[in-house]
Protein backbone atom coordinates (compact mmCIF):
# COMPACT_ATOMS: atom_id res chain seq x y z
CA UNK A 1 0.00 0.00 0.00
CA UNK A 2 2.90 2.40 0.85
CA UNK A 3 4.38 1.79 -2.40
CA UNK A 4 0.97 2.58 -3.87
CA UNK A 5 0.66 5.91 -2.11
CA UNK A 6 4.47 6.62 -3.09
CA UNK A 7 3.74 6.32 -6.94
CA UNK A 8 1.09 8.54 -6.59
CA UNK A 9 2.34 10.73 -5.05
CA UNK A 10 4.94 11.22 -7.68
CA UNK A 11 2.91 10.82 -10.51
CA UNK A 12 0.91 14.03 -9.20
CA UNK A 13 3.87 15.82 -8.88
CA UNK A 14 5.22 14.90 -12.22
CA UNK A 15 2.01 16.38 -13.54
CA UNK A 16 2.03 19.94 -14.57
CA UNK A 17 0.12 22.67 -12.63
CA UNK A 18 -2.49 23.67 -14.54
CA UNK A 19 -4.01 27.41 -13.93
CA UNK A 20 -7.72 28.29 -13.62
CA UNK A 21 -8.76 30.29 -16.01
CA UNK A 22 -11.93 32.88 -16.03
CA UNK A 23 -13.77 30.69 -18.84
CA UNK A 24 -15.44 29.28 -15.66
CA UNK A 25 -16.10 32.26 -13.07
CA UNK A 26 -18.21 34.67 -15.57
CA UNK A 27 -18.43 36.47 -11.98
CA UNK A 28 -15.09 37.93 -12.27
CA UNK A 29 -15.07 39.13 -16.10
CA UNK A 30 -16.87 42.45 -16.59
CA UNK A 31 -16.08 45.96 -15.37
CA UNK A 32 -15.01 47.02 -11.77
CA UNK A 33 -14.94 50.90 -11.59
CA UNK A 34 -14.22 53.28 -8.62
CA UNK A 35 -17.67 55.19 -9.93
CA UNK A 36 -19.78 52.89 -12.11
CA UNK A 37 -22.12 55.98 -13.10
CA UNK A 38 -19.15 58.14 -14.37
CA UNK A 39 -17.83 56.56 -17.70
CA UNK A 40 -14.64 58.05 -17.07
CA UNK A 41 -13.68 56.85 -13.87
CA UNK A 42 -10.27 54.41 -13.27
CA UNK A 43 -11.51 51.10 -14.27
CA UNK A 44 -10.58 47.52 -14.46
CA UNK A 45 -12.05 45.40 -17.34
CA UNK A 46 -11.78 41.90 -16.84
CA UNK A 47 -11.85 39.16 -19.64
CA UNK A 48 -11.35 35.28 -19.85
CA UNK A 49 -7.60 36.53 -21.97
CA UNK A 50 -6.75 40.27 -20.83
CA UNK A 51 -7.30 42.50 -18.70
CA UNK A 52 -7.04 46.58 -19.06
CA UNK A 53 -6.58 48.50 -16.32
CA UNK A 54 -7.90 52.41 -17.58
CA UNK A 55 -6.06 54.49 -15.27
CA UNK A 56 -6.24 58.90 -15.80
CA UNK A 57 -8.08 57.92 -19.17
CA UNK A 58 -4.74 56.02 -20.66
CA UNK A 59 -5.97 52.18 -20.96
CA UNK A 60 -3.23 49.67 -19.60
CA UNK A 61 -3.26 45.98 -21.16
CA UNK A 62 -2.31 42.82 -19.79
CA UNK A 63 -2.42 39.80 -21.68
CA UNK A 64 -1.43 36.93 -18.81
CA UNK A 65 -4.64 36.00 -16.72
CA UNK A 66 -4.91 33.16 -13.95
CA UNK A 67 -6.50 32.87 -11.29
CA UNK A 68 -6.24 31.10 -7.90
CA UNK A 69 -8.55 30.55 -5.16
CA UNK A 70 -5.84 29.49 -2.91
CA UNK A 71 -2.80 32.14 -3.71
CA UNK A 72 -3.10 33.11 0.02
CA UNK A 73 -3.85 30.40 2.70
CA UNK A 74 -2.38 28.00 -0.20
CA UNK A 75 -4.45 24.44 0.69
CA UNK A 76 -5.97 26.02 4.36
CA UNK A 77 -7.55 29.33 2.30
CA UNK A 78 -10.94 29.77 3.36
CA UNK A 79 -12.61 30.40 0.18
CA UNK A 80 -13.33 34.23 1.24
CA UNK A 81 -11.31 35.17 -1.55
CA UNK A 82 -9.96 34.35 -4.85
CA UNK A 83 -6.89 36.12 -7.07
CA UNK A 84 -6.63 37.30 -10.55
CA UNK A 85 -2.64 36.95 -11.33
CA UNK A 86 -1.79 39.43 -13.64
CA UNK A 87 1.14 39.65 -15.95
CA UNK A 88 2.02 41.79 -18.94
CA UNK A 89 2.37 38.24 -21.94
CA UNK A 90 1.05 34.89 -20.84
CA UNK A 91 3.38 32.65 -18.93
CA UNK A 92 5.86 35.82 -18.02
CA UNK A 93 5.93 37.30 -14.05
CA UNK A 94 3.04 38.63 -12.05
CA UNK A 95 3.12 42.49 -12.67
CA UNK A 96 0.36 42.47 -9.61
CA UNK A 97 -2.62 40.39 -8.37
CA UNK A 98 -6.14 41.26 -8.00
CA UNK A 99 -7.96 40.02 -5.19
CA UNK A 100 -11.77 39.15 -6.19
CA UNK A 101 -14.38 38.03 -3.67
CA UNK A 102 -14.26 34.18 -3.30
CA UNK A 103 -16.68 31.87 -5.98
CA UNK A 104 -20.26 33.08 -5.55
CA UNK A 105 -19.68 36.40 -3.35
CA UNK A 106 -20.06 39.48 -3.07
CA UNK A 107 -17.38 42.41 -2.62
CA UNK A 108 -14.74 44.51 -4.64
CA UNK A 109 -11.93 44.00 -6.67
CA UNK A 110 -8.76 45.22 -5.18
CA UNK A 111 -5.03 45.76 -6.72
CA UNK A 112 -2.12 44.60 -4.93
CA UNK A 113 1.58 44.74 -5.60
CA UNK A 114 3.66 42.04 -6.99
CA UNK A 115 6.86 43.90 -6.24
CA UNK A 116 8.07 47.09 -5.92
CA UNK A 117 9.09 47.77 -9.27
CA UNK A 118 5.97 46.46 -11.42
CA UNK A 119 2.71 47.80 -12.90
CA UNK A 120 4.24 51.46 -12.13
CA UNK A 121 2.27 52.86 -14.78
CA UNK A 122 -0.91 51.62 -12.74
CA UNK A 123 0.70 51.88 -9.22
CA UNK A 124 -1.63 54.77 -7.88
CA UNK A 125 -4.51 52.67 -7.88
CA UNK A 126 -2.76 50.12 -5.66
CA UNK A 127 -5.25 49.25 -2.87
CA UNK A 128 -8.50 51.10 -4.16
CA UNK A 129 -11.64 48.89 -3.94
CA UNK A 130 -13.24 48.87 -7.48
CA UNK A 131 -17.09 48.12 -7.69
CA UNK A 132 -18.07 45.31 -10.40
CA UNK A 133 -20.71 47.56 -12.51
CA UNK A 134 -24.07 46.42 -13.71
CA UNK A 135 -24.04 44.87 -17.24
CA UNK A 136 -26.58 46.09 -20.21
Amino acid sequence: MRAFISATLLLAASLPASALTLDEYPEYRGTWSLNCKNPSSDKVQVEVEKVTITYAGTPHEYRGVELSHTFGGGAHADGKHAWIMISKAPDSGYVFIAEVPGHKRKGPLELGEQSPNSGTEVKPLWGKKFQKCPTG
